[in-house]
């Protein structure tokens, strides 16, 4: 642009002393014919400077205008795919996961399970038709008592190990279970330490983002377990993964009934479902 404002200021120049000299000599021979020609002339150099001028301010406008762009509109193949992670809790136990499973064949969805060893132990059967459904078996704790696990750090590591070694007695000492889920959740500074002492020995601890609210009550109905995950996904910031809290405990037959409306859901609105692995 200061190019051809200096362009234009040269060409004025030079128009001008042109202008001058040859219309002093056209004017004292009075030759009409002369004088137009020079007008056309000047026109014509004119309309070269105003052309480059708006030329350069053309093109730094379609730049700015093109950059601005960019920043606005991302490309279509960078739009990050929607992804949702069922995670049921407390379990497996023999009436609920069963049914957990029958849905999730039906659907051809994989789900995590943060299973609790105790229950692990009484009903071995259901940790391995949850491995044979493609899930993932992820680890709750061994007894899920809150007061002996949370008396310290290192019981607390010890029950999470207990869990694992449970787990893979029954699928394979090759199954080492690498998420950890903490009974009631692990959110908040009081937890910093027990999540920095089982990451150190391989753990990544996972909390939620949708929570049905099926752990309020033995029958919370299943309308209202649907209405908190619809409620819940709108305040979900774009382009983060979803994680639903539910529970396969003995008990829990509405989150059972429930289940296929909230996947159809979260189906309709675009989410692809998968495990932790």
């Amino acid at each position: 642009m200061l190019i051809c404002l200096v362009l234009m200021i040269i060409i004025g120049w030079f128009t001008f002393r042109t202008v001058k000299t040859e219309a002093s000599a056209a004017v004292s021979k009075k030759d009409a014919v002369q004088t137009l020609q020079l007008s056309k002339r000047v026109s014509g150099l004119r309309h070269i400077a105003v052309n480059m001028l708006n030329k350069g301010l053309s093109d730094v406008y379609i730049k700015e205008r093109t950059d601005n762009r960019k920043n606005i509109v991302k490309p279509q193949a960078n739009v990050q795919k929607k992804m949702v992670y069922l995670t049921f809790d407390d379990g497996p136990s023999k009436d609920i996961t069963p049914q957990i499973l029958d849905i999730l064949n039906k659907y051809s969805v994989k789900a995590s399970f943060f299973v609790i060893g105790t229950q692990c132990k009484y009903y071995p059967d259901m940790l391995i038709k949850e491995k044979e459904n493609g899930s993932s078996i992820c680890n709750h704790t061994y007894t899920h008592i809150y007061k002996a696990i949370y008396s310290s750090i290192s019981s607390f590591d010890a029950d999470v190990k207990k869990c694992s070694d449970v787990i893979k007695s029954i699928l394979g000492a090759s199954y080492a279970p690498k998420y950890v889920r903490f009974p009631g959740g692990g959110f908040g500074q009081k937890y910093i330490p027990f999540r920095n002492s089982v990451k150190k020995v391989g753990y990544t601890p996972v909390n939620w983002n949708i929570d049905t609210g099926d752990s309020l009550g033995k029958n919370v109905p299943s309308e209202k377990l649907i209405e908190n995950v619809k409620v819940q996904l709108k305040n979900i910031p774009k382009g983060h993964n979803v994680i639903v809290l539910m529970h396969d405990m003995t008990g829990k037959q509405t989150t059972v009934e429930a289940l296929p409306a909230i996947i159809e859901y979260l189906k309709a609105e675009g989410y692809s479902f998968t495990a932790f692995n």
